[in-house]
């Protein structure tokens, strides 16, 4: 299968995945409390972001080859007795994607890193983080379907039983989407007996540093061909999403139980002041009624009413 065609069928899987996404953001958008423009924005510029991001990776892996190309400010050049051939030189190079130059890992990261830049840039509610999440591992669950069929990353060769034969490929071979499809709804869920617990505020971090070994593992199973690259840079970069994901899990779940300690204490205070207040307010009313009680004196009879009386009884 031609590189172009590859290409084709995975930004094909790429625009599904991304419209899934879209459509679960859509369902669940009063109780996230978005508008219609953040779903259509996300979709379109998820799609963006992703087919960049992964061309970037393939020029960085392939350094050696766009150094010897020369630089020019203009997008074309003209080539003695031919036509004027576009994105032959530096940089403009860069953007030439369409003829399946690029790395497809790269997408998965691409739609990763957007997703977070966009919850984080858009200010939305931590609630949406929990779709978010769920809605990025069935999305890469139906990339990598477009991956297995497309055959852009295989597994090593092996004689196990659990090995798959690739579209036009010959030997059996590790299922390398099939573990990301399998490790991808064990976290789906995962997710979803944390939010039966309420302990939901760490989902992010567990995605992040499971995401993280998952490529890893896959990275490491992968046929490498002639180059055999100890680590490389995808490599360094899952690293990293594994302790960014423990940094923010151990953060996560600290500033909960902090909460929880506060909300336990403020309640104790409440209570407490509650009673002192009721106590203040029987002893207060109990001390008036005494002290009303107490100041009470009947009138005394007094000699000038008594005269009084006595003159205006004898007018009469």
């Amino acid at each position: 299968m031609s590189s172009e065609v590859s290409l084709q069928i995975n930004l094909i899987f790429l625009v599904i995945s991304s419209f899934y996404i879209g459509f679960v953001l859509w369902k669940n958008r009063k109780l996230l409390q978005i508008r219609y423009e953040i779903v259509f924005d996300y979709i379109l510029l998820n799609i963006i972001a992703s087919i960049s991001f992964s061309r970037l990776l393939y020029v960085f892996e392939n350094l050696d080859t766009f150094k010897g190309i020369s630089w020019s400010i203009y997008p074309y050049y003209f080539d003695p007795g031919a036509q004027r051939i576009w994105l032959k030189q530096m940089p403009w190079i860069i953007l030439k994607f369409w003829g399946g130059e690029i790395n497809y890992s790269g997408i998965f990261l691409g739609e990763l890193i957007f997703s977070l830049l966009f919850y984080y840039r858009k200010g939305l509610p931590k609630k949406f983080i929990f779709y978010l999440i769920n809605a990025l591992c069935v999305s890469q669950i139906i990339q990598a379907f477009g991956f297995f069929i497309t055959g852009v990353y295989v597994g090593k060769v092996t004689d196990y039983f659990i090995g798959v034969v690739y579209p036009q490929r010959f030997n059996r071979r590790l299922p390398l989407q099939l573990i990301e499809v399998v490790f991808l709804l064990l976290l789906i869920y995962l997710f979803q007996f944390l939010r039966k617990k309420g302990k939901q505020s760490g989902i992010m971090g567990i995605y992040l540093f499971a995401f993280g070994w998952l490529q890893i593992i896959v990275s490491y199973l992968k046929e490498q061909g002639e180059k055999k690259v100890d680590i490389n840079l995808l490599q360094v970069i899952y690293l990293l999403l594994v302790f960014v994901g423990i940094i923010i899990t151990i953060f996560a779940y600290q500033e909960k139980s902090s909460d929880l300690q506060n909300i336990q204490s403020n309640g104790r205070k409440f209570i407490d002041n509650q009673n002192s207040m009721r106590k203040e307010t029987l002893s207060t009313s109990y001390r008036d009624y005494q002290s009303s009680y107490s100041n009470y004196q009947k009138s005394k009879p007094s000699l000038v009413a008594w005269i009084k009386r006595k003159f205006l009884s004898k007018r009469k």
